[in-house]
């Protein structure tokens, strides 16, 4: 599972939620890397999970939930087949092996505990990593991957698959693909008929509004198009989030494309 994953693995998944369990931190074996990676002085835990930080460039904390147990389960939701995603998600395990010292990470697509060690062995270091480099660039290479293979701190990567429904799932995907080309074109039919009963109602402004939604979603254009040609129909309140988000857009702030991307993900929730 730690050379390229196939792209059935991105597509089967609609949310992959990669999960950290943090246990009691001890000494890495030796057998775990070719040479000792490097002593960290961790952090504990904050008491209240409300406190906890992680780089604003490699992500965000969303939700947290303080339980009665005397463990930490940090969950990392993924985006299939995007190379910036992916590699921030390997920055956050960094993060979290660095800093809390953190070593069991449970992973999607493998049924048992993942061995990175003939990697890690691979006497051409730069050459590996600009094969993955390449992996990931095509959209082929996992966070999790990337991590257990790169990051400095020894861990634990392990799989937590039911294999048997695994399999089952996938079997049903591919059976899914193979009427791929009549779904479509019994969607494309609805489109069409759509679009044009669109050209009879809408109206000039709302048609165009539309337009620009539709290349959203496709990758056709950005969000910011979209939120500005809203605002020259009703001005949003001054304040509020999208107000907010189009006065960053003025100022050229670097964060806008993962909201477009945590937008694009909503209608799969």
């Amino acid at each position: 599972m730690l050379t390229r994953k196939n792209s059935w693995h991105r597509i089967l998944a609609v949310c992959v939620l990669v999960t950290f369990v943090a246990t009691n931190v001890s000494a890495p074996t030796a057998s775990a890397a070719p040479e000792s990676p490097p002593a960290i002085n961790v952090q504990v835990f904050p008491d209240r999970l409300e406190g906890l930080q992680v780089p604003e460039k490699i992500g965000q904390v969303q939700r947290v939930f303080n339980g009665q147990g005397d463990r930490i389960v940090i969950v990392i939701q993924d985006a299939h087949a995007i190379p910036e995603a992916q590699w921030n998600i390997k920055q956050l395990i960094d993060f979290f092996q660095q800093i809390y010292g953190v070593r069991l990470v449970t992973v999607e697509g493998a049924p048992k505990e993942l061995s990175p060690q003939i990697f890690k062995s691979f006497p051409e270091q730069r050459l590996l990593k600009s094969t993955f480099k390449e992996y990931l660039t095509a959209g082929e290479a996992t966070g999790d991957t990337l991590a257990a293979i790169f990051n400095t701190q020894n861990g634990i990567y392990r799989g937590i698959e039911d294999w048997p429904l695994y399999e089952l799932g996938f079997k049903l995907f591919l059976q899914a693909m193979q009427e791929t080309t009549a779904a479509l074109e019994e969607l494309n039919a609805v489109e069409t008929e759509l679009n044009a009963r669109k050209q009879q109602v809408y109206s000039r402004d709302l048609l165009e509004v539309d337009t620009l939604l539709r290349n959203f979603y496709q990758n056709y254009g950005g969000l910011i198009p979209v939120l500005q040609r809203l605002s020259e129909i009703k001005a949003p309140d001054a304040g509020s989030e999208i107000a907010l988000l189009l006065g960053e857009s003025m100022r050229g702030d670097e964060n806008l494309e993962s909201v477009e991307l945590e937008v694009k993900k909503l209608p799969a929730r």
